[in-house]
């Protein structure tokens, strides 16, 4: 647990607090991830996302700087502080969240170090690892097409669903190759459910012509 989680009490000026390179997301949220546990100790996709919210916004409620700027002053985080808790707090909260991010993250920082893997910053890293599957790229290039001609929402709903089953059957196999600590497959695996979640990114803003 990090040391300015203590319950939902005022705690002790921290001066100068920073995230350690040691600690990660997950130990930020103990009630969600108990003892900071990621996979394949736990399910990578069975979070409790009320509970994750919960405990998110009881842990800003203590550590937002305009909350902690109207307690006593020998009980709160400095100001600077105080901040950087908050801004992290939002940072870790959406990145878990999200089943991709979530992903990600542990991808990039949990897996062990020699095959960890960065598949957020590069655009085209994604695309990279999956050069050598020209059937999916082109599979992907047909569902975009097939997107674009479509001028009801009569079949956008149904176009939805069916990319809706496809994230589901990824999150899924990438939950299971985790379990496995298969951590190749997890990683290529990954890569494919970026697609299909950019394929919902571009139902979400769908407009009939365009």
């Amino acid at each position: 647990m990090l040391p300015f989680i203590r319950g939902l009490t005022p705690i002790p000026r921290l001066s100068g607090f920073r995230f350690q390179s040691t600690q990660n997301y997950f130990q930020l949220f103990p009630k969600t991830f108990p003892g900071g546990r990621f996979p394949p100790a736990t399910s990578y996709k069975d979070v409790d996302l009320k509970k994750l919210r919960k405990e998110f916004r009881a842990l800003q409620a203590q550590h937002h700087p305009d909350i902690l700027g109207s307690l006593s002053d020998d009980t709160v985080l400095s100001e600077a502080a105080s901040e950087d808790v908050s801004t992290l707090l939002n940072k870790a909260y959406n990145t878990l969240k999200e089943p991709l991010s979530r992903a990600q993250y542990i991808i990039k920082t949990t897996i062990p170090q020699e095959i960890q893997i960065d598949l957020t910053n590069d655009a085209d890293l994604a695309k990279k690892i999956l050069t050598k599957d020209k059937t999916f790229l082109m599979d992907v290039l047909d569902i975009h097409e097939n997107l674009e001609c479509i001028t009801k929402e009569a079949e956008l709903a149904e176009f939805k669903r069916e990319n809706d089953t496809r994230m589901q059957e990824s999150i899924a196999r990438i939950d299971a190759f985790f379990q496995a600590k298969d951590y190749e497959s997890a990683i290529y695996e990954c890569a494919k459910f970026k697609y299909w979640c950019n394929i919902d990114d571009a139902v979400r803003n769908w407009e009939a012509g365009n």
